[in-house]
């Protein structure tokens, strides 16, 4: 079985740099409910001042503290809503992703975190889909790179572009792994995608292992990676979430292209 050239090599991308930050309507968003749950918070600590000295000059103290207390609700509202908003700003402030020929930096609270594209070593793609029915109302993406000296860049949904920076990224960083994945093949050793390993002899899902004769088809279906196997005359069907394969696209195209 031929293994080393199972995937066809991918061709690097012109050098050109690209900036993503901070969605502005999320930005907008998340500013306008900080507002709005300051003004909450201060119109409900005013209302219950009023109601604290209307009390008192028309009832006396006894009865301050229920009256006082009445806005309490409003004010725990606005106060959980500013701070939730305020929170979410603060850890994207100043948030930006850079993709250059060499590298990708990402700039957040005042601080830089670069890589090399020969330095990631894998991605990690998942995505929530919210809704009652098969077709979701919204859908929450993330991206997960990790590289050889330890560094992790978590980039999602809330970046401008993301679906384009996502497929910037894989075009950038794809080859250098393609190109260590060959030569891990070469030297015979298996290629680790999460619960899937693939060697030249087999491979192996979870504790079962197939050979390569066994494999029949291989899709990625609805955020999930499917698998089926030919075993004694009936089609064994697996399932993997994308978000537990590192690379998955990898894992996906040697599946389908390798030669057995």
């Amino acid at each position: 079985m031929s293994i080393a050239a199972a995937v066809p090599g991918a061709s690097h991308p012109k050098p050109r740099a690209r900036h993503y930050g901070l969605r502005r309507d999320l930005r907008l968003l998340h500013t306008v409910l900080l507002a709005g749950g300051l003004a909450l918070l201060l119109l409900s600590i005013l209302w219950s001042l009023y109601n604290a000295l209307f009390a008192y000059q028309m009832f006396g103290p006894a009865i301050v503290r229920r009256w006082a207390s009445r806005p309490l609700p409003f004010a725990l509202a606005g106060l959980a809503i500013a701070a939730y908003s305020g929170f979410w700003l603060l850890r994207r402030r100043g948030l930006r992703v850079s993709l250059h020929p060499a590298g990708i930096l990402v700039a957040a609270r005042g601080r830089n975190v670069h890589a090399r594209w020969d330095e990631v070593e894998r991605i990690w793609l998942s995505s929530i889909r919210y809704g009652l029915t098969a077709q979701p109302s919204r859908q929450q993406a993330s991206m997960r790179l990790e590289t050889a000296g330890g560094e992790t860049f978590h980039l999602d949904h809330t970046l401008e572009g993301f679906s384009e920076l996502v497929r910037n990224v894989k075009e950038h960083a794809y080859p250098h792994i393609l190109d260590r994945y060959r030569e891990r093949l070469r030297r015979g050793e298996s290629l680790d995608f999460g619960p899937l390993k693939l060697s030249g002899e087999a491979i192996r899902l979870g504790s079962r292992s197939f050979a390569w004769s066994q494999l029949s088809d291989v899709s990625i279906r609805k955020g999930r990676l499917e698998v089926h196997f030919q075993d004694k005359g009936r089609i064994l069907r697996r399932r993997v979430t994308l978000g537990r394969v590192p690379n998955a696209d990898i894992c996906h195209q040697l599946l389908k292209n390798m030669e057995y």
